[in-house]
Formats: C-alpha cells, sequence, structure tokens
C-alpha cells in the first residue's frame, strides 16, 4: 500500500472512486482452477520434521507493519504466542521491521499488487526456503475494478508459484482484513467483500498444503486509518494465525494455550489516525431506528465535548459553553 500520513492508503488523495454500482463480482469457481494432488495424510506436522520452524511472512504493508506503533504488524504477537506453544520459529524475509529485540524479517512491501509479489515470490523461497508462508496480499488490487475482478485469478496462479518453488512448504492464505471508507462510499469494502468471497474457492482447489485463513473480523475500530489495523487489530491477525498453525506445526498433544482472545476482549485500548489513544469498551446502549430507541452491543468510548447553553445574565439570555463526558461510537 501507498504511504500516506498516519499510515497507507491506497484510494489516493482527489482519486475518484468508481461508483458502486459498477464494482463487478470477483468470482472463480474451483472448477476453472487446476487441483493440486497433495492428500492431508502425505502432509506431515512441520515441528515434527524441523526445528526452528522458518515461516515467511508474506504479503504488502499490513505484513510490513504500517499502523502499529513500532511495526510489528502481528509477527511480534504470533511469535511470541508460538513460544508459549513451544514452537521454536525463525521468521525469514528481506525486510526488517518491528521493535528492536524481536525477529524483525518479513516480505512486506508497501503499495504491492498480487502480481508484484508473484514477480519476486519464486526467488525469495529459493533464498530463504521457508516451511511455512503466511500471505496476506490483495489490497492493493482493490483499488480498482478491474484491478479487482481479476486479483483472484491472480491469487491463484501466485500460490502455484508458490507450490511450485517449493515441494514442501505450506501456505496459509488470507482473506483480507476490512476497510473504514465511509468517506468515500464503502466502495472498497465492497470490492473487498467480492474478492475474500472467492479466496476460498482458490484455496480450496490448490491442495491439502494449503490451507485458509480468515482475517476479515478485524475491521471497524481495529483500524488505524482507511486500511491498515491498529495494534489491537494487529493481535486479532495474530491470534487468527496462531490458531490456523496448530495443525500445520503440531498436531494433537499437547493443546496449544488459549488465553488471551482478542476477540473476546471486552474493552481494548486503540489508537486510530490524528487521534490520541483511548479505552474503548464493549457495552450495551440505545439508538433510535426508524424513529424507536432499539438497545445494540457495540464498541464505545468517552469523548468530551463542547456544549453551548443559555442562561439568564443581568436580565439577558446569554450563551456560554461548557465540556461534557459522554459515551461516544465514533
Amino acid at each position: 500500500m501507498t504511504a500516506a500520513a498516519g499510515g497507507c492508503t491506497s484510494v489516493l488523495p482527489g482519486e475518484q472512486p468508481a461508483a458502486a454500482a459498477t464494482i463487478p463480482a470477483a468470482t472463480v469457481s474451483a472448477a476453472t482452477i487446476p487441483a493440486a494432488t497433495v492428500s492431508a495424510a502425505t502432509v506431515p506436522a512441520v515441528a515434527d520434521v524441523r526445528t526452528p520452524v522458518r515461516i515467511l511472512p508474506l504479503g504488502d504493508s499490513i505484513t510490513y507493519g504500517l499502523g502499529s506503533e513500532r511495526l510489528g504488524s502481528y509477527r511480534v504477537e504470533l511469535a511470541r504466542r508460538l513460544a508459549s506453544a513451544g514452537i521454536a520459529v525463525d521468521l525469514v524475509g528481506s525486510h526488517a521491521s518491528g521493535p528492536r529485540g524481536a525477529d524483525q524479517d518479513n516480505e512486506g512491501h508497501s503499495g504491492w499488487r498480487i502480481d508484484q509479489i508473484a514477480e519476486r515470490a519464486p526467488g525469495w523461497i529459493a533464498a530463504y526456503q521457508p516451511d511455512v508462508v503466511l500471505l496476506h496480499i490483495g489490497t492493493n488490487d482493490m483499488r480498482s475494478d478491474e484491478k479487482a475482478a481479476g486479483a483472484p485469478v491472480r491469487l491463484g496462479a501466485l500460490i502455484d508459484q508458490l507450490l511450485i518453488a517449493s515441494p514442501d512448504v505450506r501456505i496459509l492464505v488470507a482473506k483480507i482484513v476490512g476497510a473504514k471508507d465511509t468517506r468515500v462510499g464503502g466502495v472498497y469494502q465492497q470490492r473487498i467483500d467480492a474478492y475474500n468471497a472467492s479466496v476460498p474457492a482458490v484455496v480450496a482447489s490448490r491442495g491439502a498444503r494449503v490451507r485458509l485463513v480468515d482475517q476479515t473480523g478485524v475491521d471497524g475500530t481495529d483500524l488505524l486509518d482507511m486500511l491498515h489495523p491498529n495494534e489491537f487489530g494487529y493481535s486479532k491477525m495474530a491470534w487468527n494465525w496462531y490458531r490456523a498453525l496448530q495443525p500445520v506445526l503440531r498436531r494433537g498433544e499437547p493443546a496449544w494455550p488459549m488465553a488471551d482472545n482478542p476477540f473476546r476482549a471486552t474493552r481494548k485500548y486503540l489508537r486510530s489516525a490524528g487521534d490520541v489513544g483511548r479505552w474503548w469498551h464493549l457495552r450495551t446502549f440505545t439508538v433510535r431506528k426508524a424513529g424507536k430507541p432499539v438497545q445494540v452491543r457495540g464498541w464505545q468510548t468517552r469523548r468530551t465535548f463542547v456544549e453551548r447553553y443559555r442562561v439568564e445574565a443581568s436580565g439577558r439570555s446569554v450563551v456560554r459553553t461548557r465540556a461534557v463526558t459522554r459515551w461516544s461510537s465514533a
């Protein structure tokens, strides 16, 4: 994704997005994709074969870590969780980003589309020989209807390249995170939804060495800006990768630790672009729908607003202001 203030944005300043009604649904049927012939029984757990496990985080600026405070992306939290499960991991890649002392290696390329990753992917596989690839890619392909419509086919071709480059690699392919694009009419999210709807068929036709990981639960208040997760959003991504990796890295006992599930959190500390960090709380509150009060459950934070009010002073009506703190969903 292309860097911008507060992170990256794939809709450039002044760009006019296409109207929502013109968005084609990107669809790929399993029948159009050559199926891989590897069965589940022939794919051993990685940690039973080699340690440390070599993991290649592959993608765009989300993999690199834009939006996280120290560019750690999901990688730092994932490595911590895997260590708690007794899995020795070596992250690999030609880029380095993240906090000092962490394993910073990755192949997160800001602004890159699927085809750009595909041009270099075989070389990275040859150079780093990963056991596992974590692939989160496609966000930058959502910039236009034309690019979005062809993205699932390009994703399938990229996966095929990775499988050919390494006979043993396991690939975890993400349905990508959401977008916070109300300012552009939701067009970006509609393209993402169409793309994500096609990803399962692409993955299912590639055989047992390729698995699907659903990252679509990272959206809304989990995003720092229009496209990039904040720290909490990245912790949710790490959790999803972690759970998906268990059957890939180690089968059977012992069970991996499952504490601190971020999807069950009832409060979270968030930082948004142009805003200071603040605590958000999952709570029940009342909204009006069709003129009627309705109770809903969602995330809110306490914000201070300036309120104008009138008082009588010396026989005159005077406007004054005061600070009022109340719950807000925005």
